[in-house]
């Protein structure tokens, strides 16, 4: 396991990489400067997910740094606008919408 942490940037990036399996797995994870002078003075551990080894994170950090809620977060903000379209799709009137921008070029089947 190889561990780096780049305090250069705001905020901080720790990249990582690990060995499970014969398959090599790498990483990024951005946290809080103060989050990752901590971790400099620690042993890091990465926890890996077995089911999906891109959500592996590192151990010692909690909350919204974490790469499990930004994974969340996202889903769940894709899932929002999957939802948004499909609402907009179902119950927009698409022969008004057509014929806008068709310029009365397309015939309605009604």
């Amino acid at each position: 396991m190889n561990v780096s942490i780049d305090l250069k940037k705001r905020p901080a990036v720790i990249n990582y990489s690990y060995k499970v399996n014969q398959r090599e797995y790498s990483g990024a994870q951005e946290v809080a400067v103060n989050v990752a002078q901590k971790l400099q003075k620690t042993e890091v551990a990465i926890l890996y997910n077995e089911t999906f080894p891109m959500i592996s994170e590192i151990k010692n950090i909690k909350g919204k740094s974490s790469k499990l809620h930004e994974c969340t977060l996202k889903m769940g903000l894709g899932f929002i606008g999957f939802l948004f379209a499909f609402l907009i799709w179902r119950f927009a009137d698409h022969d008004k919408w057509i014929g806008v921008y068709a310029r009365g070029e397309y015939k309605s089947k009604k």
